[in-house]
């Protein structure tokens, strides 16, 4: 199995940043135009496309179980007269003596 030699690679990367330290304009100009490319396929996968697209609507009709919503009801109505019956008692004020 082969070593790798670390020195040779940071050498390399480091001629390679110096390369793009003095020609900056010119790599500035390319990463602006690579993004601007990479962000206009972004926008014609999900902007345009979706708006050429047309969508399919089933419209599904809502069933309700008529059982558990009269469950419910019952349940709805014994909790409002608790909840009702809650404001007339009086509760002492247990902070003060």
């Amino acid at each position: 199995m082969r070593k790798i030699n670390l020195k040779k690679y940071k050498k390399h990367f480091i001629n390679l940043s110096e390369s793009v330290a003095k020609k900056s304009f010119i790599s500035f100009m390319i990463l602006f135009l690579l993004f601007i490319f990479i962000a206009g396929i972004i926008f014609y996968s999900y902007g345009y496309l979706i708006v050429k697209k047309e969508v399919d609507i089933h419209v599904k009709q809502i069933q309700i179980n008529d059982k558990s919503y009269n469950q419910f009801l019952g349940h709805y109505v014994e909790r409002k007269t608790k909840f009702n019956l809650s404001e007339t008692k009086h509760y002492s004020n247990p902070f003060k003596p």
